[in-house]
């Protein structure tokens, strides 16, 4: 009898510790910051984040909010699409009457490993992607941003 007590408290504790872990790991992740970000020519832009990653349980994640570059508005694709769009969960657009038009105007998130500490702006800049690594205010930042 004490053995099987034993047993059903050992198996109500690794229970316990499998529900902690997991609403660790899908708890959402609110990031607001006023930083500068530059690009490998040394030109900087000034953004402003009011987003939340949404982790997901198998692993992925997508982002909502805001992201304002040089005082310009991008709102998550999440949100304009309510998720239609489940590849773009780290695009921002400016909201637009056309597809068409919304593509010409995005911002795309890539953060590293230690999540807002390091990250990488794709901002399409007459037509082009332009990566932007921040926070950084020069090119030697953002080659120790690059380098990790």
């Amino acid at each position: 009898m004490k053995k099987h007590r034993k047993a059903i408290i050992i198996l109500l504790c690794l229970v316990l510790l499998t529900v902690i872990v997991v609403f660790l790991r899908i708890r959402p992740i609110s990031y607001q910051d006023s930083v500068k970000v530059c690009n490998s020519n040394g030109v900087t832009r000034d953004v402003e984040f009011d987003i939340v990653l949404h982790p997901k349980l198998l692993g992925g994640a997508t982002m909502s909010g805001t992201i304002r570059v040089d005082g310009q508005e991008y709102v998550s694709v999440s949100d304009i699409y309510q998720d239609a769009f489940e590849g773009s969960s780290y695009m921002f657009q400016i909201p637009a009457d056309s597809a068409l038009q919304a593509n010409s105007n995005t911002v795309i998130v890539d953060l590293y490993k230690d999540g807002f500490k390091a990250y990488r702006l794709l901002i399409l800049e007459s037509g082009k992607l332009i990566d932007y690594y921040g926070p950084a205010q020069n090119v030697n930042e953002v080659e120790a941003i690059k380098n990790k």
